[in-house]
């Protein structure tokens, strides 16, 4: 520009740059333009004018002339851009937004046509990429692909034209996270979607003025208040215990286990008090998590399969969507590979389940050692140590595995006797099996029953004389004890987190894979299709989302998390889930969510001890089926508990007549639900082969 301008706008601009630099607190308004001079901004392409004019940035262009940018100095990635504006009613003007002028920065992505469009504009030194239109012609918050052509988002003429207001002004909100892109007229939101086409992470701003054609006299174009500032896409935490059942956390009204860590994020966040599993197994239920996908249709049915090549997993969105990626721990899915799986870009894990002291880990497939010292705190500095190396502009996603609370437990040395004065007897239900089906008392001595070996504990087995609940005893308090090592993980993470002013634009999600029976109905282990085992916690913090202290009562469920974290994020949708976001839930909005799920696991020749199972659940029923896996008629009895007069699942209705209504309609929601989610294939599983009483292999214990 070859206008005079006084000096104040560069000390504007400095303190500009500042506020997005490394040192300022996310969130800051920045006034772009302060109403009396543009100093340091710079005019790209065309034969426009700009001045400021009473308070006022005024572009103006005669007919008939090319696109005139005028750029703030800096770059933009994520932000929120507010400004008013009024334009002479046939002008076309707009604002871009993350917009280039360098052919190096042709999205890799365009046609031929496309990228020789672009090019042009490069090689004149103007703009390409989104611009939000404020033009009057109907399609003001609509957002083109200036340079090259096309709506990146449709403009919506019947929202914009009640919004706008002719020759006056108008006030605009522009919010750019990651591919989303949100503008509002005067407060009424007239685009939401996705920029697919540009890939720009971030670019330059410009206050476009363009001469149409049919007129023959100038045009102008005013904009004020315009202020800017950083919107940072959340961070992702996401930590993952094994086999940790709902009940396990003292906010969840443990009567021992006191977690005050884990505690704090649900008194500053989300506790979701109706979370499950789809399948109660390690591995199915870690592809679930990933997918959001039944078990049935990513085929990680068991602990012995990898997660499927070329399935794409959430962690690979947000790995394209910009962010940064990884896992540290129990990955298990793939018993004897511990290589790096797509869409991390750092990947520590190890073979089979690890070990509770001194684990073998490989760091991303190039440096295989032992890492001494206990599972928990080891995974937690490595996730503390790749936090502190990443760039603070950029964000960053990491799933923390824990071995904990996994049999064989084993407490660190500080928690060995933290429960010996815990009372701990067999639960009452595991005598009270005459009204189950009769595996359940075929399953008592085995390696998943009361009488076995209880995971080592014990060593003399079946044993089934009273004196034998104090190996049951000190199995329980030993599982108890690895959990309270996760609580202090937390604790350190919150505290990492803060100290480095990142807590509060971090989603921390603490959860498990899969729950876990501790005697009820005479069983311990997981698989079947009661509360213990498919029950599990869910607590979620992250002021962005909600209010503090919020209690989510709906069923959500492991195929909602990769929904979920995409949208918050701000990163594309997977093409296809079974689950949903519950983000809405967490801001308030409960229509239509689901008032059921079903759940499924398939007979195991490896641990042949739970048939195969389908179940419903419902916010007052449990309805439990075991199909034999030929199509014939089930070969064992039914379960059905009223959950809100039983909800221990002690007294089995099914063959009560008063409640055969109840039976046929929740078969019937049950087949519903299998239907929906079946992918339009028939609902298959492994023939039930009878309840076992030889041991797993000692390998895959």
């Amino acid at each position: 520009m070859k206008n005079p301008f006084t000096t104040l706008w560069l000390i504007a601009v400095v303190a500009a740059l500042s506020a997005f630099g490394t040192e300022a607190g996310a969130g800051e308004w920045v006034t772009l333009f302060n109403g009396n001079d543009i100093e340091g901004w710079e005019q790209k392409g065309g034969e426009a004018t700009y001045r400021v004019e009473d308070g006022c940035l005024v572009g103006t262009t005669k007919p008939s002339t090319p696109n005139s940018f005028l750029c703030p100095p800096a770059r933009y990635g994520d932000f929120e851009l507010t400004f008013d504006a009024k334009c002479d009613a046939a002008l076309n003007s707009g604002v871009q937004i993350r917009s280039a002028s360098s052919a190096a920065e042709i999205p890799a992505g365009l046609t031929k046509a496309e990228s020789a469009k672009a090019k042009r504009r490069a090689d004149t030194n103007s703009l390409f990429g989104p611009q939000v239109e404020i033009a009057a012609n109907g399609n003001a918050g609509g957002v083109w692909f200036e340079g090259v052509g096309g709506w990146l988002l449709d403009p919506k003429p019947e929202v914009a034209t009640k919004a706008y207001k002719q020759d006056d002004w108008n006030s605009y909100r522009v919010l750019a996270r990651g591919e989303i892109i949100q503008v509002w007229i005067n407060g009424t939101m007239v685009s939401d979607g996705k920029d697919t086409r540009t890939d720009f992470a971030s670019g330059r701003l410009g206050f476009q003025v363009h001469g149409v054609g049919q007129k023959t006299e100038p045009l102008s174009v005013r904009w004020k208040n315009i202020r800017i500032r950083k919107v940072r896409r959340p961070n992702v935490l996401f930590i993952l215990t094994d086999d940790q059942r709902y009940d396990a956390l003292s906010c969840m009204g443990h009567p021992y286990l006191k977690t005050p860590y884990i505690d704090r994020l649900a008194d500053e966040g989300l506790l979701f008090r109706n979370h499950f599993c789809t399948t109660s197994l390690c591995s199915p239920s870690r592809a679930s998590i990933l997918s959001g996908l039944y078990a049935h249709t990513h085929g990680v049915s068991n602990n012995f399969t990898e997660y499927p090549e070329g399935m794409v997993s959430f962690p690979m969105r947000l790995q394209e969507s910009g962010y940064e990626t990884a896992y540290v721990g129990k990955w298990h899915m793939g018993e004897k590979n511990d290589m790096p799986r797509p869409g991390f870009d750092h990947f520590v894990t190890h073979k089979g389940q690890g070990q509770y002291f001194d684990t073998e880990f490989n760091f991303n497939g190039q440096d295989r050692r032992v890492v001494e010292g206990y599972y928990t705190t080891v995974v937690t500095d490595m996730a503390m140590d790749w936090i502190k190396d990443r760039d603070t502009e950029k964000p960053w996603a990491i799933m923390v595995g824990h071995k904990a609370p996994h049999s064989f437990y084993f407490p660190e040395e500080k928690y060995k006797n933290a429960f010996d004065a815990a009372d701990i007897q067999y639960p009452k239900s595991a005598f009270d099996l005459d009204d189950k089906p009769a595996w359940f008392k075929k399953r008592l001595d085995t390696w998943h029953g009361i009488y076995g070996p209880l995971f080592d504990w014990r060593k003399e087995f079946p044993d089934e004389s009273p004196e034998a609940v104090k190996d049951f005893a000190r199995m329980v308090r030993a599982y108890w004890g690895t959990l309270l090592s996760v609580d202090d993980s937390v604790g350190r993470l919150y505290q990492f987190l803060e100290d480095r002013g990142e807590l509060d634009n971090t989603l921390i999600v603490f959860t498990s894979d899969n729950g876990l029976l501790e005697g009820e109905h005479g069983m311990v282990d997981k698989r079947t299709g009661h509360e213990p085992s498919i029950r599990i916690p869910l607590v979620a913090r992250y002021p962005g989302l909600t209010t503090q202290g919020k209690v989510i009562p709906q069923i959500t469920a492991t195929i909602d998390f990769a929904p979920t974290i995409l949208d918050i994020c701000g990163a594309e949708p997977l093409a296809k889930v079974h689950g949903a976001s519950w983000k809405r839930l967490a801001q308030g909005d409960t229509s239509d969510w689901r008032t059921s799920f079903y759940y499924e696991y398939n007979y195991e020749h490896q641990f042949p001890y739970t048939p195969n199972v389908r179940a419903l659940r419902t916010d007052r029923w449990k309805y439990v089926r075991y199909p034999h896996g030929d199509g014939s008629p089930d070969r064992h009895m039914a379960e059905l508990y009223d959950l809100t007069v039983d909800p221990g699942e002690n007294k089995n209705l099914i063959n009560d007549g008063a409640h055969l209504d109840v039976v046929q309609e929740l078969r019937m929601e049950l087949d519903r639900l299998i239907t929906v989610h079946g992918d339009g294939k028939p609902d298959e599983m492994p023939m039930d082969q009878g309840i076992q009483s030889g041991l797993p292999d000692e390998s895959i214990r």
